[in-house]
């Protein structure tokens, strides 16, 4: 992020970001995605998540990592991606006016003073990890901790 960039703008590349792998997951392959026993894997107890014609995608070492691989099925995050882009739009700023003297201001959760809002700031969270997070959405926990220490990076 630059010095001038918006936080929300900032926030709206990262989902941005996480539709266009998403979407260029999706023309590879069938969605909905399921997790099957891959008796031809080379790994002892592997699982394949497989797209809707049965062609596999990726084998996985143990049930719960392949179920959490269909659980991020390129359908869901494009319904995620839909949903942080409307409640962002629904938490944009209002500038000054007679209604918010000072500065910028989230009207549906009223925080005059606090803006980027809470609600904003915890829809960013999951990008805490990425080059340019801005400071402004960063969230602690009481003891001063960032809230999510993500590593998550886009390719």
């Amino acid at each position: 992020m630059n010095d001038t960039e918006d936080p929300i703008a900032w926030l709206l590349r990262q989902v941005d970001e996480d539709e266009r792998l998403a979407q260029a997951a999706q023309i590879r392959t069938e969605p909905p995605w399921s997790r099957e026993p891959w008796p031809e894997s080379p790994l002892p107890e592997a699982d394949g998540v497989v797209d809707r014609n049965g062609d596999g995608i990726v084998v996985a070492r143990g049930s719960c990592i392949g179920e959490h691989i269909v659980n991020w099925d390129p359908a869901r995050v494009l319904a995620e991606c839909e949903a942080k882009r409307r409640v962002a739009e629904a938490h944009c700023p209002v500038v000054a006016s007679s209604r918010v003297p000072h500065g910028r201001a989230c009207l549906i959760c009223h925080w005059p003073s606090d803006w980027p809002c809470q609600t904003l700031k915890l829809l960013a969270q999951p990008y805490a990890g990425r080059e340019g997070f801005p400071g402004e959405l960063r969230v602690e926990k009481p003891n001063g901790a960032p809230l999510i220490a993500s590593r998550i990076s886009p390719q």
